[in-house]
């Protein structure tokens, strides 16, 4: 009997915890992935990683500790690669120059044959896409709150092969303090 009470106790639990972090991910408009081998949610804005969005925060809460910690992605997309030495934020009249702090990842994106319904076989190149990805440190989320807030920002790669500017869309920035939000109060600045 002893050994049923803990169990419904553990599960009761179980479900309010999940429910409180379902309305959490309503409330930031996130979704979770689960990384059970490493032990941590991760926590995405739904819309503020796709198409045409060049950088964006995302949250990491490790399952054991609670401890949160967050990581900014900037990326680039081309027909080939740039080569980014340097990328270079105006956000609205103050200006902000990243230099890589670890190797920036090139990813091939590939469109398969069978979706353009030809007889080849294989795949066809789309281009590619330069991820940087790192934990993100004071500057750069001090920086990532002012692009939230800004009513505009340019971002600009400097590369070996030369640079390209995009603006960045108001969704990404509404994305971006959502994200910025929910990492306040999961760990407590908010």
């Amino acid at each position: 009997m002893r050994k049923l009470r803990l169990c419904l106790i553990f599960l009761c639990v179980s479900v309010s915890l999940f429910a409180a972090d379902k309305n959490f991910e309503k409330k930031y408009n996130l979704k979770s992935v689960v990384d059970d081998q490493n032990g941590i949610i991760w926590y995405k804005h739904k819309q503020g990683t796709q198409g045409a969005v060049k950088i964006y925060p995302y949250i990491g809460k490790r399952m054991d500790s609670e401890q949160c910690f967050l990581r900014m992605v900037i990326l680039f997309y081309g027909s080939e690669n740039l080569f980014v030495k340097e990328y270079v934020l105006t956000v609205d009249d103050e200006e902000f120059v990243l230099k890589p702090r670890k190797a920036i990842e090139t990813v091939e994106m590939r469109e398969s044959s069978a979706r353009r319904d030809t007889s080849e076989t294989g795949s066809e190149s789309k281009g590619i896409v330069e991820v940087y990805d790192v934990a993100a440190n004071p500057e750069e989320y001090e920086m990532m709150e002012k692009i939230s807030q800004a009513k505009t920002v340019k971002l600009r790669y400097n590369g070996v092969k030369g640079f390209k500017k995009f603006a960045v869309h108001k969704e990404t920035k509404r994305a971006m303090k959502d994200v910025l939000d929910a990492y306040k109060e999961l760990t407590g600045l908010k």
